[in-house]
């Protein structure tokens, strides 16, 4: 029998003292980036410098130069044609979304037509070209960990809070959840608000837990009590026919280890706002905490050792207790259910406390009007319909992310009864939300983290070695101007 000591994060790590091509974390919307991505980066970023004469002559990027007075009535019988820069893909639950804000927008501006470009794996490449190539662009698709790369490249951005201190109608700032306005802020300019937010929330099969004699937990509970649930509920019935304690594949995308590090008091990359330093391995929680992650395969035997079947796959299938998951990808669970597949009773629960308490990660798909738009006054109309109230209503319902619009949350959304269940759940995880680190260069440093900790979940490398890996490379990353 495996020691029980070795399930419990407060025994070893001192407890005293984050199905399309474009997906990264598993399922749905988390476009991964490409070598050719960030080599394409690299080599043109060079226009950002013309853009900068742009930026000025434009009012973008936060310029206080623009005229803060109320805007004159637009003129709503103009002919133009927008285009808009479409964040990962615009197909299947998206494109129906994406439709709607279109066809209300066209509502009010039958003459202008809406060409929607999808930036699928190669967002930022394809800003970069067109913006170096004077392409138009009206409306900019972004994520907050891609904010800081946005703005110090291309800066293809203007400063929301101009258009909102002229039109304080639709859209206002205060109306949206904290955690998203830092996410989509860099150095105190806002440039984008979402259509849709999420962050990782935990799901309970609630059989496995029946099966095994196990209540469900409390809302309050602790990581240990977590890992003593995970032990109960792992079966081994044959080397093929396991039931998993505990799943995440929290290697596959930064924000899913950061739950575990930062409730614990743990900082691997600093500053937040704009990192320079990165301390893995010598951030003692966050070594201890990694180390943890990794012992729950290696040593406790909770877990698999390799991240099969995406971050939701071996719980659709009914083979996994407790599985951490991201908002935007619950809802896979319902239609794999209804597909047929592994028939079970499920249910969302608060992510457990660690020493230093939670912490919940927020990421969007999140929108900004362009500072090369010729008519920002339409581009800004547009921009109303996608990350207001009826375009956060779209996208809750089409694409399943959560809205970060507070009323919609705790309203709409809450009592929504399509599944999942307990959607306060999600509520108290959005509203509690924070900023992950931010960087230029975050599309390289999270290529690193990512490759390494592939390495340490399938005991390919020490934690020790690997994280100290990362920080080697990340300040080679960092320190390149």
């Amino acid at each position: 029998m495996r020691p029980k000591q070795a399930l419990a994060l407060g025994a070893r790590v001192d407890l005293a003292a984050r199905p399309e091509a474009d997906m990264a974390a598993g399922e749905v919307g988390m476009p991964r980036a490409t070598r050719r991505e960030a080599t394409s980066r690299r080599a043109l970023l060079g226009a950002a410098g013309a853009g900068a004469v742009l930026t000025a002559a434009c009012g973008a990027g936060g310029s206080a130069g623009q005229d803060a007075a109320p805007r004159a009535p637009v003129d709503r019988n103009q002919k133009d044609e927008l285009t808009w820069l479409v964040w990962s893909s615009d197909t299947s639950t998206r494109k129906e979304a994406y439709d709607a804000m279109a066809k209300r927008f066209n509502e009010q501006f039958p003459n202008i037509t809406v060409q929607r470009i999808a930036g699928g794996n190669e967002n930022l490449e394809k800003l970069i070209t067109m913006f170096a190539s004077d392409t138009r662009v009206d409306v900019i698709g972004t994520r907050p960990d891609y904010m800081a790369s946005y703005v110090t490249g291309p800066n293809p951005f203007r400063n929301l809070r101009e258009f909102m201190r002229r039109d304080s109608g639709t859209v206002k700032e205060a109306d949206h959840a904290d955690g998203v306005l830092d996410g989509l802020s860099f150095k105190g300019t806002l440039y984008a608000l979402p259509v849709g937010v999420y962050t990782n929330n935990l799901c309970l099969n609630l059989d496995i837990l029946a099966q095994q004699g196990v209540p469900v937990p409390k809302p309050t509970w602790t990581i240990d009590e977590a890992m003593e649930i995970a032990r109960r509920t792992t079966v081994r019935r044959s080397e093929e026919d396991i039931t998993w304690g505990f799943f995440q594949q929290w290697e596959v995308i930064t924000h899913f280890p950061y739950s575990w590090i930062r409730g614990n008091g743990g900082e691997p990359l600093t500053p937040n706002e704009d990192v320079t330093t990165s301390r893995w391995a010598t951030d003692t929680e966050t070594l201890k905490t990694m180390q943890w992650l990794v012992d729950l395969g290696q040593k406790a035997g909770v877990t698999p050792v390799t991240g099969t079947g995406g971050t939701s796959g071996l719980f659709t299938q009914g083979k996994v207790a407790i599985n951490v998951n991201e908002t935007n990808n619950l809802y896979g669970i319902v239609t794999s259910q209804q597909a047929g597949s592994a028939q079970f009773k499920w249910t969302m629960h608060p992510l457990p406390r660690m020493a230093r308490g939670t912490y919940q990660p927020i990421n969007a798909f999140a929108y900004g009007v362009s500072r090369n738009t010729k008519n920002p006054d339409v581009a800004w109309e547009l921009l109303k319909q996608m990350v207001g109230p009826a375009g956060q209503t779209d996208w809750y319902k089409l694409a399943r992310f959560a809205p970060s619009i507070k009323s919609l949350l705790q309203g709409p959304y809450l009592q929504d009864p399509e599944p999942p269940t307990n959607k306060q759940v999600i509520v108290d995880a959005i509203l509690a939300s924070k900023a992950m680190p931010k960087s230029a260069r975050w599309v390289d440093i999270n290529k690193v983290i990512v490759e390494v900790l592939a390495g340490l979940r399938a005991g390919k490398v020490s934690v020790n070695a690997g994280l100290a890996d990362i920080d080697r490379r990340v300040a080679a990353i960092v320190s390149q101007k």
